[in-house]
């Protein structure tokens, strides 16, 4: 196996929709015939991995950059509402905000084994994040007779 390189991911969704959000699984490495390898979505214990072009959606590989956190930050107060086709389905505590080299803050959270995941790597409507002190302000509700 040849290590990839970081940053290298596989893409995934519908090729045809742009306005699509595309899921993204990093690449870890490539095998003898050059073929991208991820660790499938159903193991977490990174026991064996998978050829990327394995799932039926399977777009390409893209660059996306070295994309190490060099802080972290608490998340303190911060919520991840799991939604699955717009119903929520579970609501759990942010872990922390990732600041990006290029300074953009990327929201993890984690499941009951303590896997972090990056949520900009999972598609826009599979989650919602809130504050529970968040405030609405005037322009976010409808006035009455209007």
């Amino acid at each position: 196996m040849i290590p990839a390189h970081p940053g290298t991911y596989a893409v995934y969704g519908k090729e045809e929709d742009p306005d699509q959000s595309h899921m993204k699984k990093p690449v870890v490495a490539f095998d003898e015939d050059g073929y991208a390898l991820v660790v499938p979505e159903y193991e977490k214990r990174h026991s064996h991995l998978i050829r990327a072009d394995s799932y039926s959606d399977f777009i390409g590989l893209r660059d996306f950059g070295d994309n190490t956190y060099p802080n972290v930050i608490p998340a303190i107060g911060w919520r991840v509402r799991w939604l699955t086709d717009g119903k929520q389905t579970s609501d759990t505590p942010l872990v922390g905000w990732a600041l990006s080299d290029s300074c953009f803050g990327v929201p993890l959270a984690s499941d009951e084994d303590g896997y972090v995941t990056d949520l900009t790597s999972l598609p826009n409507d599979a989650y919602e994040l809130y504050h529970p002190d968040e405030i609405i302000g005037p322009g976010d509700v409808e006035q009455e007779g209007g």
